[in-house]
């Protein structure tokens, strides 16, 4: 049975997964299914007025982005992959009621460059999913530090 994974993605990361820190690329080296979750980014005014429709489609274009940097790399089973609430934890828990995921990767954006709903996600999803959570630290470049 494969290993599945469920990439919580921020943004797009450059050379992934090769660039990955070392404990997050050991989970693509076995057998794996993957889905890749990118959650609506939306500004403090945005979601107060309920404007999601800039972010959604933001985040439509990185899931395509995403998706078809995967395929180009040639990766095993084809990922799949949808946009998600604005709320990254809600985004994770319904994802998680369609696919059952053995880990998760989180890709976030540092500190100082980071959106206010990426912030304290990868401590709450430890605190309160039961599964790995791995952390994946980018650059608005893309770039992993």
């Amino acid at each position: 049975m494969a290993f599945r994974v469920l990439i919580v993605a921020n943004g797009f990361v450059q050379g992934a997964p090769d660039s990955f820190p070392p404990d997050v690329q050991k989970l693509f080296e076995q057998p794996h299914e993957v889905r890749v979750l990118v959650p609506t980014r939306t500004g403090r005014l945005a979601w107060l007025t309920s404007d999601t429709g800039p972010a959604t489609r933001e985040a439509s274009a990185l899931v395509s982005d995403i998706l078809g940097d995967m395929q180009r790399k040639g990766i095993e089973h084809p990922p799949s992959g949808h946009v998600g609430d604005e709320n990254q934890l809600l985004a994770i828990e319904d994802a998680l009621t369609q696919f059952s995921a053995d880990a998760i990767v989180v890709v976030g954006h540092v500190p100082g460059q980071d959106n206010w709903h990426e912030r304290r996600v990868i401590e709450r999803a430890r605190e309160q999913l039961g599964l790995p959570v791995y952390a994946v630290p980018i650059t608005a470049d893309g770039e992993v530090l």
